[in-house]
């Protein structure tokens, strides 16, 4: 299973991520914050998902970094994930950011 987290495709990597995700293995850990520096959004969002779904004392850091995460998408993932009632705020923050870029 670890040698498809190096497949190719993305999809496959993410797919892979969502298994050890559901398997709620902790050995697996290691492996899914490897993946949360993948060059594919969405491996990263699968990855990041699979880690909340395990759980793990070392979650609070790697969700806070998401969550100031560059990458729009990474960040709003990261926010549901971490504290989903922040979401609004955190949208509302988001849009601001959006509309100061405008100007």
């Amino acid at each position: 299973m670890k040698a498809a987290l190096h497949h190719p495709r993305a999809p496959t990597r993410a797919r892979v991520c969502w298994v050890l995700g559901q398997r709620g293995d902790s050995a697996a850990i290691p492996d899914l914050l490897l993946m949360l520096k993948d060059e594919d959004v969405y491996v990263r969002i699968a990855a990041l998902k699979a880690l909340v779904r395990i759980g793990d004392n070392s979650l609070p850091p790697v969700l806070q970094e998401a969550a100031n995460n560059p990458g729009l998408i990474i960040r709003l993932a990261a926010a549901q994930l971490w504290k989903p009632h922040e979401w609004t705020a955190i949208w509302k923050r988001l849009k601001e950011e959006q509309q100061v870029n405008k100007a």
